[in-house]
């Protein structure tokens, strides 16, 4: 075999490397998508690999190969997109001015999940909040919880305690608590404040929504945070 035809196979033999890899992504990123309307619409008990599969119109081998079983592909999913909120609402806490305000970080936690519903025309971010809504809650998801959502928690803390060092720092936490308690109202969708209002509030209009999520969460922080821990 001359030179030129072995370097001509090796080029063929990449490319097709490439046309599989590109092949498998794409498999990979259309199971993802049909796995995580499904898991937000039914939860995780309420949808089957062969679900899935059938939606996908893909072989239930091909989710075994790529994410082994069910549980690895609702972390997979959930993953997805929170770690990307994660990742951005560490990188705004961290890039905060020298003298920063409490109104700042708030923003810096609540803003990332507002961006992405405002702009969501695939409804993608709507299914991430319906799923992220069943990690929240679940004793089963705690090891979910530990992997993609205990650093920016605590970094939320330390950005806290910078405004209030000499707050207990279990005061804290406990904020940090009520606000993810009070985004998880939010995300919800939920009618039932509609019902009770009449009509007149909405947690489905988001720019209200979180206008005033964002006020109550700076106001509620501010109260624990000044306020001496119970005994």
């Amino acid at each position: 075999m001359s030179a030129n035809a072995a370097k001509a196979g090796e080029q063929d033999a990449h490319s097709s490397s490439r046309r599989n890899h590109r092949r498998g992504l794409e498999t990979r990123a259309k199971i993802l998508g049909v796995a995580e309307r499904l898991f937000a619409q039914r939860g995780l008990d309420g949808v089957s690999l062969r679900d899935i599969t059938s939606e996908a119109n893909v072989d239930l081998a091909l989710i075994n190969y790529h994410f082994k079983t069910k549980d690895n592909l609702f972390e997979a999913v959930y993953a997805t997109r929170v770690d990307h909120i994660s990742a951005e609402r560490q990188r705004r806490l961290r890039a905060l001015p020298e003298h920063y305000s409490l109104s700042d970080v708030v923003s810096c936690f609540l803003d990332p999940f507002h961006e992405k519903l405002k702009e969501d025309e695939s409804g993608g971010w709507r299914y991430s909040a319906d799923i992220s809504i069943q990690v929240a809650f679940l004793e089963r998801y705690r090891s979910f919880r530990k992997e993609h959502l205990d650093d920016t928690a605590r970094l939320f803390v330390d950005v806290l305690a910078g405004i209030y060092p000499r707050a207990d720092r279990r005061t804290l936490f406990w904020s940090y608590t009520f606000v993810v308690g009070s985004l998880i109202q939010i995300l919800s969708g939920s009618d039932r404040l509609m019902i009770l209002s009449d009509g007149t509030c909405d947690v489905r209009d988001l720019k209200i929504a979180f206008a005033e999520l964002h006020t109550f969460c700076v106001a509620g922080v501010n109260a624990l945070a000044t306020s001496p821990m119970p005994a």
